[in-house]
């Protein structure tokens, strides 16, 4: 499969035209009928998040809000994927859940320990709830999931450029980035990832049993790159993403520049000056310090390669050039 043609939130339906399945049956009226009504007779009815399940969230949405998290879907998703992107095979995290915490309290959730500034992204389609900060999770991120559940991504470095309560988020969307904000301040950099029904929690490390396909890897990458204005002045993910690339690839004295300030998500000359050694050295004509078409492709494919190496050799998938 062609990653650079992989189509993000594609669903494909085989439609079969009325007037065909007439002819297969027949057009007497009585056969119409009865067909139609074992038709939908033999559908069930769609399930969905019941008010009272949103009245049991963490923190109260208004009607909006309930709007969009009504359609998800009434069954939770059981077999879920890592939530970062990057660097975590399965294996790759223990069971944290139920462990004594300060002061007494049981830890409600997971820890993926992680470097500083790992892509955290959804492993269902969501809704964002809240977007905040406290002394005990530090910079966090809630989002609805389909069943009435919601999960909590806590201890962030900060949340998604441009993230905002309501947001309808597809598999894979980015959430945040790994950091040890919060209580958490004196330990290594990790996401702890807590799930809620009614406001109570329930244990994800049993339903972590999958990581992100390559398709879904590069897709949400590219989605990153391209719904972001990767521009001189701009301030989002899309830059933060660039940034790290050019830092890990280290071809010169400016990116060696760059390093010194560090992956802040602002484009400004040292990422513009990083981006034009890059470009020169890896033949991409003209080196101008624009991030257009053929930069993005060529980051992308690089990408790619990167798997695909890690994957022969039977590594782990810790890609640490795309660890942001």
């Amino acid at each position: 499969m062609n990653p650079l043609s992989y189509k993000r939130r594609c669903t494909f339906k085989v439609v079969v035209p009325l007037f065909l399945v007439f002819l297969a049956v027949g057009a007497d009226p009585k056969t119409t009928n009865a067909l139609s009504h074992e038709t939908s007779a033999s559908e069930p009815a769609p399930v969905t998040i019941t008010d009272d399940e949103i009245d049991g969230f963490l923190f109260r949405v208004n009607e909006d809000v309930r709007n969009k998290v009504m359609v998800l879907g009434g069954e939770p998703v059981e077999q879920l994927p890592v939530p970062i992107l990057f660097g975590i095979p399965i294996g790759g995290f223990t069971d944290t859940w139920g462990e004594t915490q300060t002061g007494g309290r049981v830890h409600a959730g997971i820890d993926i320990m992680a470097d500083r500034g790992a892509l955290v992204v959804s492993p269902t389609d969501a809704v964002v709830t809240k977007i905040g900060y406290d002394n005990r999770g530090g910079n966090f991120v809630v989002t609805a999931n389909p069943g009435g559940e919601q999960f909590y991504f806590a201890h962030l470095d900060r949340a998604a450029e441009n993230l905002s309560v309501g947001d309808v988020l597809t598999r894979g969307d980015l959430i945040g980035y790994v950091g040890n904000t919060g209580n958490a301040r004196s330990t290594a950099p990790h996401l702890h990832l807590g799930i809620y029904y009614k406001g109570i929690a329930r244990n994800p490390f049993q339903r972590l049993i999958r990581e992100f396909s390559i398709e879904e890897r590069l897709a949400s990458v590219e989605h990153i790159l391209t719904e972001n204005k990767i521009i001189l002045g701009e301030h989002n993910g899309g830059v933060r993403f660039l940034q790290r690339f050019l830092i890990q690839n280290g071809t010169g004295p400016r990116a060696t520049a760059l390093a010194k300030i560090g992956a802040t998500g602002y484009f400004g000359p040292f990422t513009k000056n990083a981006l034009v050694e890059y470009q020169k050295t890896a033949s991409i004509v003209p080196a101008s310090g624009y991030f257009g078409l053929v930069t993005r492709t060529h980051i992308v494919t690089k990408l790619l390669v990167n798997i695909n190496a890690e994957d022969k050799t039977g590594a782990s998938n810790k890609l640490q050039l795309f660890d942001l």
